[in-house]
């Protein structure tokens, strides 16, 4: 008779042993007594199917707002970009209207461009700038510029990205230029009239302002 007792008693502990060896045990569970941990344990165990269902039901929404993505149209932001001027944000390949690359040809980044058409292949929309026949870039390739013309009130030097002023040019007073971008080089003011070519700030009439694009 007892040892059958003590043969269940030892069946018992065998199966505790076998159960806290199941459930994951956190960093201040490992840390209190012994003695403690079976009831700890035995409380995660019934919170742990309530849990498993809140991530079920997370992920469900998850899908759910993400199926509207798939909606949208091919085209939306080509045409967006119709007749505005863009930056370049990265260095992007050229591709011909079947949307094969042309070969060794690559526009760098921070070139200004005006797009200027826009066409689809296999689904995917690809632009076309400064009305080149049959070169097209990525959309995503590219930022709509901030343009804004200014009146020049003295005839104004001209300079390169470093400040170098180019003794060929200069523009006349009273001409309009369209401003692109800004930038100080050794605390001068400039402003970018092109990609490569820089006027001085006070060289322009700040009230004579008129904005293009934004």
């Amino acid at each position: 008779m007892n040892k059958k007792i003590l043969i269940s008693f030892v069946g018992v502990a065998s199966a505790l042993i076998g159960l806290s060896a199941s459930i994951p045990v956190s960093a201040a569970e490992a840390n209190s007594p012994v003695a403690g941990k079976t009831e700890l344990e035995a409380s995660n165990s019934s919170k742990t199917p309530v849990t498993d269902a809140n991530k079920t039901d997370n992920n469900s929404n998850k899908t759910a707002t993400e199926t509207p993505k798939s909606t949208e149209k091919p085209n939306g932001n080509a045409i967006a970009l119709m007749g505005k001027t863009v930056r370049l944000t990265r260095n992007s390949y050229v591709y011909d209207k079947h949307g094969k690359r042309v070969k060794n040809k690559k526009l760098k980044k921070g070139l200004i461009v005006g797009i200027s058409s826009f066409t689809t292949v296999n689904g995917k929309s690809l632009i076309g700038f400064n009305n080149k026949e049959n070169q097209f870039i990525k959309p995503a390739n590219v930022k709509i510029l901030k343009a804004v013309r200014y009146r020049v009130k003295r005839n104004a030097f001209v300079y390169n990205a470093k400040g170098v002023r180019d003794s060929r040019y200069y523009i006349k007073k009273g001409k309009k230029v369209v401003v692109f971008s800004t930038k100080k080089v050794k605390g001068i003011k400039l402003v970018g009239i092109s990609e490569k070519q820089f006027i001085k700030w006070a060289d322009l009439d700040p009230k004579s302002a008129e904005v293009l694009a934004e």
